[in-house]
């Protein structure tokens, strides 16, 4: 053999016996940019080459993004493994085809480059009728195949299943797309290995939820799987063995993963840019922050113990409530695979909610009812009971509205995580009390610190669906109770409706304007009254003089004047446009038919449809 020949063997048994070689000497056939090579990557590299031996048959990797995983695993890993074996078969999926394709367009372009072709002679040659983009083969046998869980893998086999990225981050909060990725993985993937006992199977991702892919592995076959979990910054201190070499990286609390790529100044304004949610999942491989998403552990406050760090008390729970509200969110069925039901029954004080008691059970229709009826009679007096209208819930709702008084059906709007945001600022206002002592208070804070990522969100609804409620109607429910404080001298009048809504204690100022009678009392500076009409009190209002120089409170929300539902004619006066005949009626000083609006005089055309909205509402006519 020639030193040239000899030169070249050397060289390709240096590359088939070192998976990172390989992929330090290919990177320059599909990568212009220079190579930012780092521990983490020699790390990855050697689980890889066992995987290839059949030592590691079970692989998850959890990487922050941009740092190569899907170039190591889905691009030279498979080109590598075909360099020693062009035998082998690799499926490769992803969440959706365009990655997929992409990635393996970009490994046939390493497989045909003239460095691969020339470095291995004669070992991968591919064959004509099967070298489409999304899959290929060789004249040995071996096929690449890339498709997505939305592809189909009828009759086809590989020797390595290779995951990469299973869910997007937008699909992570959808409870529907994680379980459909599941799905997908045990019943059609899995199945998909040409030798099960043999065959391997790769993951790499990054940790989206607490039940994302990773997860639901870990769960269902705990120690089946080798978990290579890399945070961008290290939160813990960590000493890291290398499979294959030995090699031992010791990582402090706070160490960087990779500075020469992402330094200190450029993580930390990821992190305000971002927010701790993305950032903790993302680039930390953690559902959740250490000390929470929407709600941090800090966040939470107690009564009824004391705290082991610090060794201060908490607060008793208060001997008397304003009020007491219990807030239900069903399940679908009482299966051990549903969700849970939740039940809290919470204790009102001016601003703070104290967690009195929780239920969190898998619970049938039957089930459900009694563990309502038994903290009603338990807790009360009970000012009402919030339901959610859907599932076991609206059931609930028509078996109990006749038995239980207070109980409301409530419809959720807008999405869980956009309800919890509208609950989170209570938390960071430290308004939340839990029993320390209580046998679910530590499930239940879990729970809210994990969500949006926790697997199950039954406790955290429950909490939002409150808060909501509350938030909406503290001055309708709070009103008596809180006006029998003020006349005790235990609280001081409010300057304004706003105040009231608050159950605020402040100094004493200006009435305040809530009906017509009271109009005339409205001085500048003044908050716009709330409607007052039970149904709205919408704070989108403003005050007009009639025509006899009566103040009235006109809402802009639901259109009522001083909360009434209709309109008193105007002394049997009919409106004289031709097929009309409706009763005229004053507003804002001014003459107007409820069909067709304003109206000077007889011989002045109709003007807009200022009323016509009550014709539509009301569907009938004046008597």
């Amino acid at each position: 053999m020639n030193p040239i020949e000899a030169i070249k063997e050397r060289t390709r048994q240096k590359l088939h016996g070192d998976f990172a070689c390989f992929v330090r000497r290919a990177w320059r056939q599909i990568e212009p940019k220079e190579l930012q090579w780092n521990w983490h990557h020699e790390l990855v590299c050697e689980y890889l080459q066992l995987a290839y031996e059949r030592e590691e048959l079970r692989l998850i990797f959890c990487m922050p993004p941009r740092e190569l995983k899907s170039r190591l695993v889905s691009v030279f890993w498979p080109a590598w493994c075909w360099a020693k074996d062009a035998g082998l078969s690799f499926i490769l999926t992803s969440y959706s085809d365009s990655l997929s394709e992409e990635l393996s367009v970009t490994r046939r372009n390493l497989l045909q480059s003239d460095w691969f072709q020339s470095t291995f002679p004669n070992q991968v040659r591919f064959s004509t009728d099967q070298n489409r983009r999304e899959q290929y083969g060789n004249i040995r046998g071996g096929m690449m195949i890339a498709t997505s869980t939305a592809g189909t893998l009828t009759g086809k086999g590989g020797d390595f299943l290779v995951v990469d990225d299973l869910l997007s981050p937008q699909q992570s909060y959808s409870d529907l797309e994680r379980e459909n990725a599941n799905r997908y993985f045990d019943s059609t993937l899995r199945s998909r290995l040409n030798e099960p006992v043999r065959g391997g199977i790769i993951v790499v991702c990054q940790r989206l939820h607490e039940h994302d892919l990773p997860g639901h592995l870990i769960d269902s076959e705990p120690g089946g799987w080798t978990v290579v979990n890399m945070p961008m910054i290290a939160e813990v201190d960590e000493q890291i063995t290398f499979p294959l070499s030995g090699r031992v990286i010791e990582r402090k609390a706070g160490d960087l993963l990779h500075p020469a790529r992402f330094p200190k100044g450029w993580c930390d304004k990821q992190q305000k840019t971002l927010g701790r949610l993305v950032w903790s999942s993302q680039y930390q491989q953690r559902p959740s922050p250490i000390e929470g998403n929407l709600v941090k552990a800090s966040d939470v406050r107690y009564f009824g113990g004391k705290d082991s760090a610090t060794g201060e008390r908490d607060p008793d729970l208060p001997e008397e409530f304003e009020r007491t509200i219990i807030s239900v969110d069903c399940s679908f069925k009482d299966l051990s695979t549903s969700d849970y039901v939740a039940l809290l029954v919470i204790g009102i004080v001016g601003s703070r909610r104290y967690v009195r008691h929780i239920v969190n059970a898998h619970l049938d229709l039957d089930g459900t009812e009694n563990e309502i009826r038994s903290a009603h009679m338990n807790f009360g007096p009970i000012s009402c009971v919030l339901v959610e209208d859907k599932a076991n819930g609206s059931s609930v709702i028509n078996h109990l509205k006749e038995e239980i008084s207070g109980l409301i059906a409530v419809n959720p709007e807008g999405g869980k995580v956009s309800r919890m945001m509208a609950a989170a600022p209570e938390f960071q206002a430290n308004n939340w009390f839990f029993d320390r002592t209580g046998a679910w208070t530590n499930k239940a804070i879990d729970q809210l610190c994990l969500f949006p990522n926790a697997r199950y969100d039954d406790i955290a609804d429950a909490v939002s669906q409150a808060t909501i409620w509350l938030q909406a109607n503290t001055y309708e429910l709070g009103l008596l109770a809180y006006f029998k404080q003020i006349v005790s001298g235990k609280r001081k009048p409010p300057s304004s409706m706003k105040q009231i809504a608050r159950g605020a204690a402040v100094k004493e100022e200006k009435p305040v304007i809530v009906t017509g009678d009271q109009a005339a009392e409205y001085v500048a500076g003044h908050p716009p009254p709330l409607c007052p009409h039970p149904d709205c009190k919408n704070p989108c209002t403003f005050l007009q003089r009639d025509h006899e120089g009566e103040w009235h409170v006109h809402c802009r929300q639901c259109g009522r004047m001083d909360g009434q539902d209709m309109v008193k004619p105007i002394n049997g006066n009919l409106c004289w446009v031709k097929g009309c005949g409706l009763p005229l009626v004053w507003s804002g000083g001014i003459q107007r038919c409820q069909n067709h609006g304003q109206l000077l005089s007889k011989g002045n055309p109709p003007n807009g449809a200022t009323f016509a909205y009550l014709n539509a509402r009301k569907k009938r006519y004046w008597n």
